[in-house]
């Protein structure tokens, strides 16, 4: 049988690819025919086979058919006996066993190849399916070390991933101006290059002329905005010299305080008219950005719900702005619903059993000596903690610190920006003293 089926191999490999035999689960092609033939040769070896009769060289007459033709027999050639040991008729056996198999299947699927068409398509289309996916594998074998997992892979894909990540949007273009009572212009600009910086330059030294200007101008070529507003620069420099006036363009949006943000002055109007419809000009109200800020607030606040985690309680406490009068540290009546209802969370936290320990700190615009803003945002800071603990909040729950005008949070050129610095922050009295110690 082992013979019979080496003899059947020749026949059936011409039929045989690589995908009709990945199918079958038999390896390559060229592997399974090399390697069948290996072992049936090696496991027919191991059988007796018929010898053929010797043939005689020497010539003879032919010699006619007669009755009595002597009949000739041959003796069969010796036999060589081997000793075959318990291991090797083991794997004898499972040699001979695996070659019947696989000799069986293939001429099984030459049969089929032969008698239906249809499964000639169906195996041809697995076939160059299994071509064209085991390249893609191998590269991945041969890329991926062996020590690292699968996981692993798809942990370093997403850290690339992440690590490759779009860059940063561009931020916009901006341009504070702040003229003293002589009609002076301090500028502070940062635009996307040396261009933008030399044309700006160019236009205040033409209209003021060198060292009549105070100019502090930032290229950032890798993460700024065009400054489209240069256009309109000659047409603005009427409004860099007028006394008081202050302006901030941030991009699209343009806003005036001082006295440029006079109704009277008519600089509102004039920038809408020369800016256009994709500006957004605006003069700076106190009293509308508390209300905005309130409102903010109040939404947080709703949001929060009886979540007591800190970074979120001091988030939300943040949002409110506690607008006090100038050189004055009493409570505004505009900060006191918000300040109410600050006060009401902290004691749902504390009867929950989550009490937080926060620091209430004060801090000023730059108007004014360094030391009255330091005493004066500390006034302000212990205003604010009595109001909590008044309204139920536990006394050692808070504590209260100025800081004067150190780390504002915008340019105190414009009045937009010392609104902002002067300011009562929250945050947590742990963090906030452990920061202070390293």
């Amino acid at each position: 049988m082992p013979t019979l089926l080496g003899q059947q191999l020749p026949t059936i490999a011409p039929f045989l690819n690589d995908g009709l035999t990945t199918v079958l689960g038999l390896g390559g092609a060229a592997a399974f025919a090399h390697t069948i033939g290996s072992q049936v040769r090696a496991v027919s070896s191991h059988f007796e086979h018929p010898a053929a009769a010797p043939v005689s060289t020497t010539a003879r007459a032919p010699v006619e058919p007669t009755l009595s033709t002597t009949a000739v027999s041959v003796a069969p050639p010796a036999r060589e006996v081997r000793h075959v040991g318990p291991k090797a008729k083991h794997w004898f056996g499972i040699a001979a066993l695996s070659a019947l198999i696989g000799a069986i299947a293939a001429m099984l699927t030459w049969l089929a190849l032969a008698l239906c068409p249809a499964a000639t398509s169906f195996l041809g289309q697995h076939a160059v399916a299994a071509t064209v996916e085991a390249p893609a594998a191998a590269t991945q074998a041969d890329v991926q070390p062996a020590s690292q997992a699968p996981q692993d892979d798809a942990a370093s894909a997403a850290g690339k991933v992440e690590a490759e990540a779009a860059p940063a949007v561009a931020k916009d273009s901006q341009l504070i101006v702040a003229v003293d009572g002589k009609g002076k212009p301090t500028i502070t600009a940062t635009v996307q290059n040396i261009a933008e910086k030399s044309a700006l330059l160019n236009a205040l030294t033409k209209k003021f002329g060198a060292g009549n200007f105070n100019a502090d101008i930032t290229v950032d070529d890798e993460n700024r905005k065009a400054a489209d507003w240069l256009a309109q620069i000659d047409a603005l420099m009427p409004l860099l010299s007028t006394p008081g006036a202050e302006m901030k363009i941030d991009g699209t949006r343009v806003e005036l305080s001082g006295t440029a943000a006079d109704a009277k002055s008519g600089w509102l109007d004039r920038l809408k008219s020369l800016f256009g419809a994709p500006y957004q000009v605006s003069a700076f109200d106190a009293a509308q950005a508390v209300a905005n800020a309130a409102q903010s607030f109040k939404n947080a606040a709703k949001s929060l719900g009886a979540s007591c985690a800190s970074a979120d309680v001091v988030k939300t406490l943040n949002l409110q702005v506690v607008n006090f009068a100038s050189r004055d540290a009493h409570v505004p009546q505009s900060a006191l619903d918000d300040l109410n209802q600050s006060a009401q969370l902290l004691k749902s936290c504390t009867t929950s059993g989550h009490t937080l320990k926060l620091e209430v700190a004060g801090f000023s615009d730059n108007l004014g000596s360094e030391s009255a803003n330091l005493e004066l945002s500390k006034e302000r800071a212990d205003a604010v903690r009595a109001f909590l603990v008044k309204a139920g909040v536990p006394a050692d729950a808070l504590v209260a610190h100025g800081y004067g005008n150190v780390r504002p949070v915008a340019s105190n050129a414009t009045e937009s920006g010392r609104f902002a610095n002067r300011r009562i922050e929250f945050s947590e009295a742990q963090a906030q003293t452990a920061q202070a110690q390293a």
